[in-house]
């Protein structure tokens, strides 16, 4: 099974909020499993589990529902992105900056796959976020989505706003300003992590790019990645099971296709990586399964249907050999117990 990671970057985000609501970050980093260096750099990287687990850790003992939201805030420029945003800034519109972030968002996080569709007028971006294994992840979705309006804001002005914003998982509190936050509705128990803009708003141009860096800025990314071997593409190839499984699409030959390549080119690269294709369409399966029952505003009918099952009575049978236990009963518990999981990082460059 593949592991995640993301940037320290936002390690170093979380630092300053901790700090401003009164929580000792370095303490609560360290119970997590996260060493307090990661804290200071923003170019290790560091388990995405282990900072999903913060950052809801962070929001319970604060008290603050808008822990994720506050951390996004503190990601208004290219320097935090690293190499991402030295690659992105000189791309002459928002729309290129996009697909930037789409395609070269590993450079960033292997656990976050963006993609940016046109219909109808609007430019709908998709953001699925890999679980690796944890299912409380409303603050960490609601840093990364925060994070890409932020983003766009600073780059089209601070009364820029999007058409829409929809969350997978339900409203939790009153307390949290979410319409004045991206002063935009805002969806909650959507099928997916969405942002909505008006199409025109892609043609905008960037009025920080510089063409003269271009030539210098347009390099190869497999030679920026701070360890390419941990790198794979799990991540994408779950993101398309996940968008063409409740269409009952996800067929290794059609992903293949998506991707492409052929279907034994497919089946090649996961047998180098140590799976298969019909492992990873299980995890996927499993990990939206228990998004969707955490987020609780979906009917289990609806949820068999998003998950490619003919049937909730279907759906049901397959959660229990898995869970050992109903998906009613897993969702009535709030999930399954933590566990204590080491932090796992790359070793700093000599």
């Amino acid at each position: 099974m593949q592991r995640f990671y993301l940037r320290s970057a936002i390690l170093v985000c979380y630092a300053r909020v901790a700090q401003s609501v009164g929580l000792d970050a370095r303490a609560l980093a360290r119970e997590i499993g996260i060493p307090s260096r990661l804290l200071e750099s923003p170019d290790h990287l560091v388990r995405a589990r282990l900072v999903y687990r913060l950052l809801e850790a962070a929001a319970e003992r604060s008290h603050c529902a808008d822990f994720g939201l506050r951390v996004a805030r503190e990601r208004l420029n290219f320097a935090y992105l690293g190499p991402l945003g030295a690659l992105a800034r000189d791309e002459p519109d928002i729309r290129a900056i996009l697909r930037r972030f789409a395609s070269d968002m590993p450079l960033q996080t292997t656990s976050v796959t963006l993609r940016l569709t046109e219909t109808a007028g609007l430019g709908l971006v998709d953001v699925d976020i890999a679980s690796d294994g944890e299912v409380r992840m409303r603050q960490a979705t609601e840093c990364v989505m925060g994070g890409q309006i932020y983003l766009l804001k600073y780059l089209l002005g601070a009364d820029w706003r999007p058409a829409e914003v929809q969350f997978m998982h339900a409203r939790l509190s009153q307390d949290v300003p979410y319409a004045a936050t991206f002063g935009c509705p805002v969806v909650f128990g959507s099928v997916s992590n969405l942002m909505v803009l008006p199409a025109r708003d892609l043609d905008r141009p960037n009025r920080m790019a510089e063409s003269g860096l271009k030539a210098y800025t347009s390099v190869p990314t497999a030679g920026l990645l701070p360890n390419p071997s941990h790198v794979t593409s799990e991540a994408q190839l779950a993101a398309h099971i996940r968008r063409l499984m409740p269409l009952g699409q996800c067929s290794a030959e059609v992903v293949a296709g998506e991707l492409g390549i052929d279907r034994r080119t497919l089946h090649r690269h996961l047998a180098q990586a140590g799976t298969t294709y019909s492992e990873v369409v299980e995890r996927t399966r499993t990990e939206l399964a228990d998004q969707y029952l955490q987020a609780g505003a979906l009917r289990l009918a609806e949820i068999a249907d998003l998950l490619g099952f003919a049937s909730a009575a279907g759906f049901s049978r397959w959660f229990s050999r898995g869970h050992g236990m109903a998906p009613s009963a897993w969702r009535s518990r709030g999930g399954p117990p933590q566990s204590t999981i080491s932090a796992i990082v790359y070793p700093e460059p000599a």
